[in-house]
C-alpha cells in the first residue's frame, strides 16, 4: 500500500512540473507576441538614441567630464545596449511571462493591438523623453545645491557662478 502511494504521488508531482512547464513556454510564448505587438526592439533602439543625448548634455556640465569628449564615451557604453537587443529581449519576455498570468497577457496583447494601444505604443517614446528631461532639470538642480554646499561653483548655471564670485 505504501509503495502504490509513493508511485501516484510521484506520478502527480511528475504531471504537476509538466503542466507547469507547458504553462510557463505558454506565458512565454504569449510574452514575446507581446513584444512584437509593442514594437519592442523599435522603442528600446529609440530610447537608447534619446538617451545618449539627455546623457550627453547632462554630463557636460559635470566638472570631471568637462575637456572629455563624453559624447563618445557616451556613445560607446549606450551602443553596447543597442547591441544586446536580443539578449535584453529575452531578459524582458522572461520577465513579462513570470509576473503575468496568460489571461493577463493575452490581455496586454490585445490592448496594444488595438488602435489605441498602437497610439499608446506610437506615442510611448515623446513621452518617456517628456519625463526623463523633467527629471534631468531636477537632477541639475539638485546637483547645483550639493556644489553649492560643497563650495564648489555652479557648473550648470554660468550666471549662478558669476552673481557668486561677486560676493
Amino acid at each position: 500500500m505504501k509503495r502504490i502511494l509513493i508511485v501516484v504521488s510521484v506520478l502527480s508531482l511528475l504531471c504537476s512540473l509538466k503542466l507547469s512547464y507547458a504553462d510557463e513556454a505558454a506565458r512565454k510564448q504569449l510574452a514575446e507576441k507581446l513584444l512584437d505587438v509593442m514594437k519592442w526592439e523599435e522603442q528600446h533602439v529609440q530610447f537608447i538614441e534619446e538617451s545618449k543625448k539627455l546623457q550627453a548634455a547632462m554630463m557636460k556640465d559635470i566638472p570631471a567630464y568637462q575637456g572629455k569628449d563624453i559624447e563618445k564615451e557616451n556613445d560607446e557604453q549606450m551602443d553596447k545596449m543597442v547591441t544586446n537587443t536580443k539578449a535584453l529581449r529575452e531578459e524582458v519576455a522572461t520577465a513579462y511571462a513570470e509576473v503575468f498570468t496568460e489571461d493577463e497577457l493575452q490581455g496586454l496583447i490585445n490592448f496594444y493591438s488595438s488602435d489605441i494601444g498602437q497610439k499608446y505604443v506610437a506615442k510611448t517614446p515623446q513621452f518617456t523623453m517628456r519625463i526623463m528631461e523633467n527629471g534631468q532639470k531636477r537632477t541639475q538642480a539638485i546637483m547645483q545645491e550639493i556644489m553649492k554646499q560643497h563650495g564648489q561653483k555652479d557648473q550648470t548655471n554660468p550666471q549662478a557662478s558669476n552673481s557668486n564670485s561677486g560676493k
